[in-house]
């Protein structure tokens, strides 16, 4: 596969990708830092990568896998793209000539139609989603002027990259340089902002003045009339004095501590809750996967930690999988939202769990098997349980009969 961007060579591309992608379901759509990335599944998984650069636009596409790691927070096109184009297929993909450097994609037929214009044109480069009620852009919309063909001939700016290997070196160096510059970024952003939550605390300390309550206990035990509430008792007032004063030396242990606790982590800054996380996310789950004929992919555990893993990883609608009443794999199939599982991807996720079955579980030909599957969003792992248990609602079922 080739990437270009010049006009002539688009050309080209366009008809590719259309060959590729007409007639193919959008499975998968999701934003990663400089664009986005659609999923599709025709015979294979195809995912078309869009480059959002502002100097250096591009597109490109990967089969079965896709390299370009999702974004926690999503874009709002991505969104749109996901609510209104999702399950659609792609009906048309068009250059768009007049435009230059341009092409649309169009999916779904009547009046479900859903259409993405990407303008990969240095310094002006868009995305512009829409349906019939309603549009969303990458950036501000402006109006492009109609190209003459000649513009394109000489194209000093375009990038030129021979294959597909040098297409990966490619953009992998800029994105792990951009995750680790946003990294550093992150880092010294949070150290600033725990800095400035030490000086807050420190000029609330002075809130927090246990000897002035006591003393105004002691007072009025002493025959002081200087109420808290002179329409109180003289008894409420000395026990709502000592009270607060009790109070306030709780709130400044703690806000020194706390203090204490920010200053370790600034010192340390491995060592703070985020790096915690980080690395918890950066341990890989070595789990088992399926494609299944519809697109979707099942993914299982090979032992309890790694069960837990995917389903805290898996997202609400994705589905959860599992043989009912016995020990086994804990399955997730990665869906859209709103996108059901249908029979036979049921079939196909029972028939491959029982290849992970313990071998002390006999199995006789015509025997029964019973299934049970829920969204993940119904189930809960048990609290302290190292033995991957769960705890599932509003679940149904499923059987197979072995041969």
């Amino acid at each position: 596969m080739t990437t270009i961007l010049n006009f002539q060579d688009l050309q080209e591309l366009i008809p590719q990708l259309a060959e590729k992608l007409v007639g193919a379901q959008l499975q998968d759509v999701y934003a990663w830092d400089k664009g986005i990335v659609l999923g599709h599944y025709k015979t294979d998984l195809m995912y078309l990568v869009l480059d959002f650069s502002k100097a250096r636009p591009f597109f490109y596409w990967f089969e079965n896998n896709c390299p370009v790691r999702k974004i926690v927070k999503s874009k709002p096109l991505a969104l749109f793209l996901n609510s209104n184009a999702a399950n659609k297929r792609v009906v048309s993909i068009e250059l768009m000539s007049e435009l230059g450097r341009a092409f649309k994609i169009i999916w779904g037929t009547d009046e479900k139609v859903c259409e993405l214009e990407v303008h990969l044109i240095p310094h002006q480069v868009n995305a512009i989603a829409r349906t019939k009620e309603k549009k969303i852009s990458w950036e501000i919309v402006r109006d492009l002027k109609k190209q003459k063909d000649n513009v394109f001939s000489q194209d000093l700016g375009a990038l030129q990259i021979a294959d597909l290997l040098e297409l990966k070196d490619h953009f992998s160096k800029p994105i792990v340089a951009s995750q680790k510059q946003s990294s550093a970024e992150d880092l010294e952003k949070t150290l600033a902002k725990k800095q400035r939550a030490i000086v807050q605390i420190e000029n609330d300390l002075p809130k927090y003045d246990v000897e002035l309550w006591q003393k105004k206990g002691d007072a009025m035990k002493s025959g002081s009339r200087d109420f808290i509430d002179a329409k109180k008792s003289l008894a409420w007032n000395i026990n709502e004095a000592f009270s607060t004063a009790q109070k306030m030396k709780i709130k400044r242990a703690g806000a020194l501590a706390r203090i204490e606790k920010l200053k370790n982590e600034i010192a340390n800054p491995a060592s703070g809750p985020k790096a915690k996380v980080a690395e918890t996310h950066a341990e890989k789950i070595m789990a088992r996967s399926l494609t299944l004929t519809s697109g979707k992919i099942a993914y299982a555990g090979k032992k309890a930690s790694e069960n837990l893993k995917l389903l805290r990883e898996a997202s609400p609608w994705d589905v959860w999988i599992h043989l009912k009443d016995y020990p086994s794999s804990h399955i997730i199939v990665r869906t859209l939202r709103n996108q059901e599982i249908g029979p036979k991807d049921l079939q196909e996720v029972g028939e491959w769990a029982l290849q992970f079955l313990p071998e002390k579980r006999k199995m006789v030909s015509g025997q029964k098997i019973i299934f049970t599957y829920t969204e993940c969003r119904f189930v809960r792992p048990i609290k302290g349980d190292r033995l991957g248990r769960v705890t599932v609602d509003q679940s149904k079922e499923f059987s197979l009969r072995l041969p």
